[in-house]
């Protein structure tokens, strides 16, 4: 007697999420039970592996582009088929003429099923970037959206994704009136990325109500960045060097502040600290034009100072700081830090 069989889905679907997309690929083979779970699995991921390791096998071109169009086949045909499906993820590298219209139908596929997270990576035909359908930017389901390595057209004009909790942009194209549309559309939107993008010259994101958490990294070619965000409470910028003009000031509730590789100077570090009363969390590495800083908070935590190697003189009122690191030159420190219980600090060797 198969015992495993006759287990409820939901456990049988939670001991095959354990397994490779593969492995749990060749459970259909076994009988209609497994068939029919196979089709009502709430996540998929299918990636380039799942694709290479069956062509590796292949012996001829003739046969390896056989098992190709088998291996899209079979991809086509289950996402067709889906009764319903909450997550989907795609990174693959589709080398081959009009692969752009086959995974356009696959988007449309789990789009279809009420996809609630979406992760698409994908380039095509010669390398180039894939083409985001609009349609991604009008689903109503959608949730989560992580999108890699792929272009992005303007959304759709009338739709606002009331359900878009999570946006992340990683080594896209995307230009500035793209991101703003996108921003406005997503009015409940909580956490916002944007990862080594290019095209961005200038964003300036007003309204953002409900946005709690946003990240900026890495994006050359950024030289304006503003934010209007009454909740926002964890800010990261992670520069190039480069100078940006960042404008924060109005996000009175910020927790978290980082700032690394950044062109900030003592003025704008100054003026950008009051403005942040319920700080809990500030860290500041490799900020080469800060030379010295003064920090009064009364609700800071934490403080990490890293790599700033400009800085000579810091001075911290924070009775309330928990956590101390530095990590760089010898320097003049005045601190009034009560609470403090931890100070990590490491000198560079030639102050030796």
């Amino acid at each position: 007697m198969d015992l495993i069989s006759e287990l409820p889905d939901p456990i049988l679907q939670h001991i095959l999420s354990f397994l490779p997309i593969k492995q749990i690929v060749q459970t259909i083979i076994l009988s209609k039970r497994w068939s029919h779970l196979w089709l009502t699995f709430p996540s998929l991921e299918f990636d380039t592996n799942f694709f290479r390791l069956k062509l590796d096998l292949s012996k001829t071109e003739q046969s390896a582009e056989k098992k190709r169009l088998q291996l899209i086949d079979f991809v086509e045909q289950t996402l067709r088929q889906l009764k319903w499906l909450r997550k989907f993820k795609l990174r693959v590298d589709f080398p081959w003429p009009s692969s752009a219209t086959v995974v356009d139908r696959w988007v449309g596929y789990v789009l279809e099923n009420g996809v609630r997270e979406l992760e698409i990576f994908v380039t095509v035909e010669n390398g180039k970037r894939y083409n985001l359908p609009q349609s991604v930017l009008a689903s109503q389901s959608l949730t989560v959206l992580t999108v890699g390595v792929c272009k992005l057209c303007p959304p759709l004009d009338g739709f606002r994704l009331l359900g878009m909790k999570r946006v992340t942009l990683l080594g896209v194209f995307v230009e500035d009136e793209i991101v703003k549309r996108l921003v406005s559309n997503c009015r409940f939107v909580e956490h916002i990325e944007l990862d080594s993008c290019l095209g961005l010259r200038s964003v300036w994101l007003c309204d953002t109500h409900e946005l709690m958490t946003m990240k900026v990294h890495n994006n050359s070619g950024l030289c304006e960045l503003g934010i209007k965000a009454m909740n926002l409470q964890v800010f990261e910028f992670r520069g190039q060097f480069q100078p940006c003009c960042i404008d924060i000031s109005s996000c009175k509730n910020l927790k978290t502040l980082i700032l690394t590789m950044v062109a900030i100077t003592d003025d704008w570090f100054h003026d950008c600290i009051t403005e942040f009363p319920m700080l809990e969390m500030l860290a500041l590495s490799y900020c080469h034009m800060l030379e010295s800083l003064r920090i009064s908070s009364s609700h800071l935590k934490k403080f990490i100072l890293c790599g700033c190697e400009s800085v000579r003189r810091l001075d911290i009122d924070a009775p309330c700081l928990l956590e101390l690191e530095y990590s760089g030159d010898l320097i003049s420190f005045s601190l009034n830090t009560p609470a403090l219980l931890r100070a990590d600090v490491h000198l560079s060797p030639t102050d030796f």
